[in-house]
């Protein structure tokens, strides 16, 4: 009797393509960036002048309702990022409304978005997997607010600490929250996966007069 061995699925971001032809070594858990192959000169960028990092594998989850639960699990807070753990994983929640919400998690394996979202249902809100529809941008560094205004019309000087912000980012339907990565400034843009590859080729288009540098994974490694 021949036993056929079935690989586990690889997820894969809407960019992997664009950044193997370009010599990135991924992630192991999945088709993103980990580096380029100078993680030195992408974590110089990230902290220097700026960086974009194409973020994943990720988990999003979209609620319906408010997510009440105790400490630990992310609160709900109106037009702001908070985290915490649910489903014993860091998680993050992008509330977007007073009802609809995304909750962010690292991806762990095929599973690892039902499991979440059960997670979620459990807590009262009603959850759907919508990781395959996004894809999640890191922009780093003290010049990424200054790259941001160039294409985005919203004062981000108003925008305080995981706040999120809406509206046409180089033409493109965008959410932004001004995030941190410890000692790095940090935005993280969520885009529809379709429209991803253009606004990241768009972001380093303009970011080139700012010092851009395409960073993988490792130029962030402990400083979120």
């Amino acid at each position: 009797m021949t036993v056929v061995r079935r690989a586990a699925p690889v997820r894969r971001g809407p960019l992997s393509e664009w950044h193997r032809r370009r010599g990135a070594r991924m992630v192991p858990a999945g088709e993103w960036p980990a580096t380029y192959g100078d993680v030195q000169r992408e974590r110089s960028a990230a902290r220097e002048r700026v960086a974009i990092v194409d973020a994943g594998p990720f988990d999003r989850i979209a609620l319906d309702g408010a997510l009440e639960a105790p400490p630990p699990a992310p609160r709900h807070e109106p037009g702001c990022v908070t985290e915490g753990r649910i489903d014993g994983r860091d998680a993050e929640l992008w509330t977007l409304t007073d009802r609809s919400s995304l909750l962010v998690a690292p991806g762990a394996d095929a599973a690892s978005a039902a499991s979440l979202a059960a997670a979620a249902a459990a807590l009262g809100a009603r959850a759907a997997d919508v990781s395959s529809r996004y894809a999640t941008f890191i922009l780093a560094g003290p010049r990424s607010a200054a790259l941001l205004e160039e294409v985005f019309p919203v004062d981000l000087r108003a925008v305080a600490p995981r706040e999120i912000a809406f509206g046409p980012l180089a033409r493109v339907t965008a959410t932004v929250a001004r995030m941190g990565t410890g000692a790095v400034a940090a935005f993280t843009v969520l885009v529809a996966r379709d429209e991803a590859e253009y606004l990241w080729e768009s972001l380093l288009r303009v970011g080139e007069r700012h010092g851009i540098v395409p960073a993988g994974a490792a130029a962030l490694a402990g400083d979120r």
